[in-house]
This record gives C-alpha cells, structure tokens and sequence, in this order.
C-alpha cells in the first residue's frame, strides 16, 4: 500500500520549498524506506536529483 502512494508524493512537489532545510521533510522520508523490512520498492527515476 505505501508503494502506490509514494510517486505522487515525492513528484507532487509540496516538499520543494523544505529542500533547503537540514534536515528536510523529503530526505527524512527516503531514509526511513531504506531501513524498511521488507524493503519499498523505489523506481531510481524518482529518486533522480535535479
């Protein structure tokens, strides 16, 4: 279930104005799907930085 909510989050774009913040909400979030168990899929086209 979280797999399908988590494209349109982070290419929903309500997060850009915290990319300067340290740390934001954005990398907070993808640090918790790395530790998850079983692991979240992320496609990298995601994940591509900009």
């Amino acid at each position: 279930m979280l797999s399908a909510e988590l494209v349109p989050f982070l290419c929903s774009g309500c997060h850009v104005i915290q990319k300067d913040c340290h740390p934001s909400a954005i990398h907070t979030f993808t640090e918790s799907l790395a530790l998850c168990v079983p692991p979240v899929p992320v496609r990298p086209t995601i994940l591509k930085v900009g």
